[in-house]
């Protein structure tokens, strides 16, 4: 069960798949190819890389060789000792740790057994103690690291590192050497260590409840006392305050928010700090959550998610044309007002296709992984097509009450949004005209150029159900 330290031409290929510069297959075939030449001229005479490309991952090649030990007992063969796993549900894992490298997809070994629930958290964090090391990711970039030492923050955006079983977003496995040349940065921005309570005033805003909470911000209802109307504050987590680069997140968040001036999309009006606390102010939606009318109703009838979907979709038709992809269009993510307008909220996780200002890299997974266009599950450059990918999926679920994909793990997901046929709607709710079937499909292509080519397309391809 024991594992050999990875060879050079091993890493190579692993190095140049994980940056995306090769594909999955052009490493396996180049591989074949080598009889004992090295990887990289293979790599390069065929095309697949540039020589620029090969001497930069060559460097990190050597830094990594330079710093691999003789390994102690794996991950797998500690968990096995412990009683914790079975020989078969470790090599069981092992596969689909394969596999998915196979789909350019790169687990750690832990994170698949806990899914598998062959596993808990506490027990992976103490099999990692033995073997000094422990899985972190950055909030703010989405990186994962394997790190042996005291590391605390992200070498790439200078992000404090939390426990990978706190972050929502899914990317690869990065080693980190802690004695590396990455100069980390420690900020001294002084922040407040609790969330404000209700009573406290943030920006002449007296805070009356807080309503939600999410992995990197708290909503409350509030009063605006010069306005003399109800709004919306957004305060980012404190323990994210200190992170410059989600702190810039978050005022980016805002700055979109309150250019995207239209009525199916809610706006903010106005991002500061006050007493360390980062906040915006926004527009207030008297009413409940797609996600949560679907929990009530179990599914929507036909006629009236026709309507919800028409008035997304000129949300995102509006924030498309000013070159803004949404990137985590879901239910929880749409409010219906009481008045019957939708409205899409929550841009922290947007990508502005004109200006990005190193906020989002390829390479980097963002989203939510049951309604993820395929494309964005690859990490590869997207546009607004990405969003109507999740639309369908989200309208799916409007109709059958439902997501089409589920798994075991959010790998796994990630994989049938990659390569399963999705399924009809009418396999499921038969009662759906045939029609809307087929636009909720057109939307779920696997391939952008396959799906409607803008909002405003399929705004007119609603018409044909009125």
């Amino acid at each position: 069960m024991e594992e050999e330290p990875v060879g050079a031409d091993v890493l190579f290929g692993r190095i140049a798949v994980y940056n995306h510069i090769i594909s999955m297959s052009e490493f396996d075939e180049a591989l074949k190819r080598a009889s004992g030449r090295p990887l990289h001229e293979v790599l390069i005479e065929r095309g697949s890389i540039t020589a620029e490309q090969a001497n930069d991952v060559m460097r990190t090649v050597r830094r990594r060789l330079k710093r691999q030990k003789p390994k102690g007992k794996c991950f797998g063969e500690l968990a096995v000792e412990a009683g914790y796993a079975s020989e078969e549900e470790v090599e069981e894992c092992v596969r689909i740790q394969r596999d998915m490298e196979s789909q350019d997809l790169f687990p750690n070994l832990g994170d698949i057994m806990v899914q598998k629930g062959y596993l808990t958290i506490k027990q992976v964090i103490g099999l990692l103690r033995r073997q000094k090391k422990s899985i972190l990711k950055c909030p703010g970039c989405g990186k994962k690291f394997n790190v042996a030492g005291k590391v605390e923050t992200c070498p790439d955006c200078g992000g404090k590192l939390v426990a990978a079983s706190e972050m929502a977003v899914v990317s690869v496995d990065e080693s980190l050497d802690p004695s590396s040349s990455h100069k980390v940065r420690h900020s001294r921005r002084k922040v407040r260590r609790h969330l404000p309570r209700a009573g406290e005033i943030l920006g002449n805003c007296k805070l009356i409840e807080k309503i939600a909470e999410g992995g990197m911000a708290a909503i409350y209802k509030a009063q605006h006392e010069e306005l003399r109307k109800e709004v919306a504050v957004k305060v980012l987590l404190p323990q994210y305050a200190k992170v410059d680069h989600l702190m810039g997140r978050f005022i980016e968040e805002a700055r979109i928010s309150s250019k995207l001036s239209h009525e199916n999309i809610v706006h903010a009006v106005h991002v500061a700090c006050e007493k360390g606390t980062y906040f915006m102010v926004m527009q207030y939606v008297e009413g409940e959550s797609l996600k949560e009318v679907i929990a009530r109703e179990k599914t929507i009838q036909p006629s009236k998610s026709v309507e919800i979907v028409r008035q997304i979709a000129r949300g995102l038709g509006f924030a498309h044309k000013m070159e803004v992809v949404h990137r985590d269009i879901k239910p929880n993510n749409i409010m219906l007002a009481r008045d019957g307008t939708v409205k899409i909220v929550d841009f922290g996780l947007t990508k502005n296709l004109a200006v990005d200002a190193g906020l989002t890299t390829e390479g980097m997974v963002m989203g939510t992984v049951w309604y993820m266009a395929p494309e964005q599950a690859e990490a590869k450059g997207i546009d607004g097509r990405a969003d109507l990918y999740s639309l369908g999926v989200t309208w799916f679920e409007m109709l059958t009450g439902d997501v089409p994909f589920d798994g075991s793990s959010p790998w796994a997901v990630l994989l049938k949004h990659r390569n399963d046929r999705s399924p009809r709607v009418r396999e499921r709710s038969p009662e759906v005209p045939e029609e809307m079937e087929r636009m909720v499909s057109t939307l779920m292509e696997k391939k952008p150029d396959d799906r409607y080519a803008s909002a405003d397309e399929l705004i007119e391809e609603l018409k044909k159900l009125t």
